[in-house]
């Protein structure tokens, strides 16, 4: 608990309250930032690519991929502020819950695919 995960890996779900730095700068679905945001892990990602759409400043940090500036400054935040790392965390998982369920998910491309009546 508490520790920087670089994000690519094999991910530990058991991690909550941990920090995850993830998010390629073309990344298209941002699975892996998906997966710490459930296991309620702050997170800071790339600021492009599909990562913007699951990151705000609620739910994590977003970052240059290109500055390695913006990504120590991102990082250097939430690893000083444990309790702000919670609060991400925690509200990363009730977006994630609200929004990427699987069930809320299906209903979703449900609604997309059905024919006009």
């Amino acid at each position: 608990r508490g520790q920087l995960d670089l994000a690519g890996g094999e991910f530990d779900h058991g991690q909550q309250g941990g920090l995850v730095a993830g998010g390629h700068r073309d990344e298209t679905i941002g699975l892996t930032v998906i997966e710490a945001m459930a296991a309620q892990c702050a997170v800071v990602g790339a600021n492009s690519g599909a990562i913007p759409e699951l990151i705000d400043q609620q739910r994590g940090r977003l970052a240059d991929p290109l500055s390695a500036e913006e990504w120590s400054v991102a990082l250097k935040e939430l690893i000083d502020a444990p309790e702000t790392r919670r609060v991400l965390g925690e509200e990363a998982r009730r977006w994630v819950v609200a929004h990427m369920a699987l069930d809320v998910h299906a209903k979703k491309l449900l609604r997309e695919y059905q024919l006009p009546e």
